[in-house]
């Protein structure tokens, strides 16, 4: 069981990528360098079913692959450069931070992903704090053992659907004035520690920033 973290937090965007490629370990490895409370990282399947880490539903951004990430396998995602969450979590310091943003879940079901990801995660609790967001309610439906946040875009209308009680609304700053009350609030994206720090300083409980 995953509780929030303790106090408000700064975390890398995609890790530390001004100075490593996105979403890689060198990335997160370097969030904590430049002194980011931990990161965020995008999480999809592989068509084995394993957890790993990129942003794009397809390859040929961030790799020299292309096709779409569900359509490989894990050993051939390690292979072009994508890792997966248990490297990513290995890298987290104690008491450290991550959110896992869940991107998708094919082949497989919300269901399978949630069980997949909590099996990673049971390695770590008790060391580490987790926050599990998307922008997808139907993925984070089926979690009950860490908090939760449900993702909203700039021009999107912050309404909960029917059925998910997030801990966190995860929001673009542009929507702070219009986020109801009861929740935590994690805003995105900051474009330097500076700004972070002065988002930070408006009370909210997290914020996401470029490194």
């Amino acid at each position: 069981m995953y509780n929030w973290p303790l106090k408000p937090f700064i975390l890398a965007h995609r890790g530390a990528r001004s100075l490593a490629p996105e979403n890689t370990l060198a990335a997160f490895q370097k969030a904590f360098e430049l002194g980011a409370d931990g990161f965020e990282c995008d999480v999809f399947l592989s068509s084995d079913g394993v957890p790993v880490i990129i942003h794009d539903e397809t390859l040929n951004r961030t790799t020299v692959g292309i096709g779409t990430v569900w359509d490989q396998d894990s050993d051939k995602l390690r292979q072009l450069g994508v890792p997966t969450l248990e490297e990513a979590l290995d890298t987290v310091p104690d008491r450290g931070v991550i959110n896992i943003e869940l991107k998708g879940c094919l082949p497989y079901s919300p269901q399978y992903l949630a069980d997949q990801v909590s099996l990673l995660l049971t390695a770590h609790e008790n060391r580490i704090s987790v926050i599990i967001s998307s922008f997808e309610p139907e993925l984070l439906k089926v979690w009950h053992d860490c908090p939760i946040g449900l993702l909203f875009e700039a021009d999107q209308p912050i309404k909960l659907p029917e059925g998910l009680q997030p801990d966190s609304l995860n929001i673009d700053h542009a929507c702070l004035a219009q986020a109801p009350a009861g929740f935590k609030i994690v805003l995105w994206t900051a474009n330097n520690l500076d700004t972070a720090r002065a988002w930070l300083a408006q009370g909210v409980d997290g914020v996401i920033a470029e490194f």
